[in-house]
């Protein structure tokens, strides 16, 4: 075997070992059982549902857009559906993005912004809705990996 094949192979090995132990880009979902996550060019979807309190925090690894956010309930109810950040400098830069009264709102909701939020590395979307009435939830979220 020439030093030209064996150069290619080591740089295969580097590249195969890389990939196995780059860490999987939806591996910072957070959440009691109910979630997957799935994986489709670049776009990731989380499905998560329960009947309790919703505590769903999607923070993959690098820089990310959170494209949509949806939920459902079995029916109808009371209380706030927010979806906010947990920013990665602390405490001071975080914010609430939206606050859905699901009394008003109803049993469906989607929400798209035309861009997207961006997220940067090591911040948190967090979403949560109390469920004080035990109201099966159904919440999809679906995001993007930044360059």
């Amino acid at each position: 075997m020439g030093g030209k094949h064996i150069a290619g192979l080591l740089v295969g090995l580097a590249v195969l070992v890389a990939m196995l132990v780059a860490p999987c880009p939806w591996n910072g979902v957070f959440a009691a059982s109910g979630t997957t996550a799935t994986e489709s060019h670049n776009q990731y979807t989380v499905s998560y549902n329960t009947t309790g309190a919703v505590a769903l925090t999607v923070a993959p690894v690098g820089a990310f857009k959170i494209e949509q956010v949806t939920y459902k309930l079995s029916n109808t109810s009371t209380g706030n559906f927010t979806i906010g950040v947990d920013a990665s400098e602390g405490a001071a830069y975080d914010t609430t993005l939206v606050t859905v009264d699901v009394a008003t709102q109803g049993v469906n909701y989607g929400y798209r912004s035309s861009d997207g939020w961006l997220f940067s590395e090591g911040d948190e979307c967090e979403i949560a809705y109390t469920n004080g009435d035990s109201r099966t939830v159904g919440v999809k979220v679906w995001y993007s990996l930044l360059p």
